[in-house]
């Protein structure tokens, strides 16, 4: 009996416990943030297709941190009144998790938990490398397409017009 013990314990515990680390939910939100901006759709009446028409993912990166990217990203959970946030959650607008950063290429430690931003220009893609540790290894990864898409004439409107007031992208 004592020898079964010996063997069934330590399978017992080989197969139930995890080496995978749990990516924490407010990264996979904040990563889903990212890629639900990237819907056709959306970039449809972004002026990112108005800034570049050639929707290359290494601009949608460079994009996201301008100041015409920062004004079309969701406000973070604790900003706006109750009114602004019932506003965005009606129209299904998500918020972005107050506690994630956004990084592009490499994580930044001084952001702590945060989502970072590689563009492969071959593939056209981005790739959100999740961070619960920015001096550890990555929680997960989520890849995706970014489409190229014609601007709306109010994203050709809305580009102008920023530009025009001096908002840089």
């Amino acid at each position: 009996m004592k020898q079964l013990m010996f063997i069934v314990v330590p399978l017992f515990l080989l197969c139930c416990s995890s080496t995978e680390n749990a990516v924490p939910p407010e990264l996979e939100r904040a990563a889903a943030i990212i890629e639900r901006f990237a819907s056709p759709i959306r970039l449809q009446n972004s002026m990112f297709s108005a800034a570049f028409p050639e929707c290359k993912a290494s601009e949608y990166v460079r994009y996201l941190f301008s100041d015409l990217g920062a004004a079309e990203l969701p406000m973070g959970e604790g900003l706006g009144d109750e009114m602004d946030r019932a506003q965005a959650e009606a129209t299904g607008m998500p918020l972005w998790p107050d506690s994630v950063g956004m990084s592009a290429d490499t994580p930044d430690p001084a952001k702590g938990m945060q989502i970072v931003l590689r563009a492969d220009d071959v593939k056209n893609s981005v790739t959100v490398t999740m961070y619960a540790d920015p001096l550890g290894a990555p929680a997960g990864t989520r890849e995706f397409t970014v489409p190229k898409v014609t601007p709306s004439a109010m994203a050709q409107a809305f580009f102008r017009s920023n530009v025009e007031m001096g908002a840089r992208y």
